[in-house]
């Protein structure tokens, strides 16, 4: 892929990717993360008493 305007094309894909696709996947981990760590019951669990 030598042509310039194809390059940049294919950078702007890539970095449309990583916001559509990254973040939301980076938040839904972070949430289910936090609520599975609240979650008294689990083996896993922050809250463990």
């Amino acid at each position: 892929m030598n042509e310039p305007a194809a390059r940049l094309e294919l950078l702007r894909i890539v970095n449309m990717f990583s916001l559509v696709f990254g973040i939301p996947l980076s938040v839904g981990a972070l949430v289910s993360g936090i609520v599975h760590g609240m979650v008294r019951s689990g083996a896993w669990s922050v809250t463990r008493a």
